[in-house]
């Protein structure tokens, strides 16, 4: 151990005194070298510190509405005739007015402290419907599926949305498809099987009637807009 060490060992041991305190001793037992070297204690010079004194300030308001007092109370043992179990406290610091609102319970807040270690909840729902005729077949609710695509064929069949024509030579006519879907209300419950035969669109070829509307439903938006124009 240097000199330096040793100086400040004893420092230490001795419960931090000075020097001149050490010297003293030093001259009785002289054990303790290089007092003048002695390096600066980081620990006397924290207990050394001191904080400036703080000073508690009240604020005044001088007009309404600068300052506003706000508590919320409750539980109450007792609830109010709205089963209101809380309520809160509005004090206005100038005209010292006061007003309560009641609450039913803490959760009814619009300013409340975030869920931390809540959770998020997210739902999905399975696409089960069958997407062609053979998926039909084999489906729990063929009966509804079969019910649902007559009363389109007789709804069409009705509305003389089609006539049958014999195909031209040389020319494949647009096929269709069936569509299949199980409608839902706004509360997400079941309502009723749908079903639509549309033109399979992406069957034709650029330059041969590209430009032609090939679909066998017709819809009473289309005949308003279609009337809208004309007249």
């Amino acid at each position: 151990m240097d000199n330096h060490e040793n100086a400040q060992l004893w420092h230490a041991r001795l419960g931090h005194i000075s020097k001149d305190r050490i010297r003293k001793l030093d001259s009785k037992s002289p054990e303790v070298d290089d007092l003048d070297n002695l390096p600066t204690c980081k620990s006397c010079l924290k207990g050394k510190m001191t904080k400036k004194p703080f000073v508690g300030q009240s604020a005044i308001a001088n007009s309404l509405l600068d300052l506003v007092h706000t508590d919320v109370c409750g539980p109450l043992n007792t609830p109010a005739r709205g089963e209101d179990s809380y309520f809160i406290t509005f004090t206005d610091d100038h005209s010292r007015s006061t007003d309560g609102v009641p609450v039913l319970h803490r959760s009814t807040r619009e300013s409340r402290p975030p869920e931390r270690y809540g959770f998020v909840g997210l739902t999905s729902q399975l696409d089960n419907d069958p997407k062609t005729y053979e998926e039909t077949i084999s489906d729990i609710n063929l009966k509804k599926w079969l019910e649902a695509m007559k009363s389109k064929m007789d709804s069409m069949g009705s509305n003389q949305v089609w006539t049958l024509v014999n195909p031209p030579k040389g020319v494949k006519s647009v096929e269709c498809k069936w569509v299949y879907k199980r409608k839902l209300g706004a509360d997400g419950e079941f309502t009723a099987f749908k079903a639509r035969l549309v033109a399979i669109g992406y069957t034709q070829r650029p330059g041969i009637d590209f430009e032609e509307t090939y679909s066998p439903v017709a819809m009473a938006k289309s005949f308003r807009i279609l009337l809208a124009i004309a007249t």
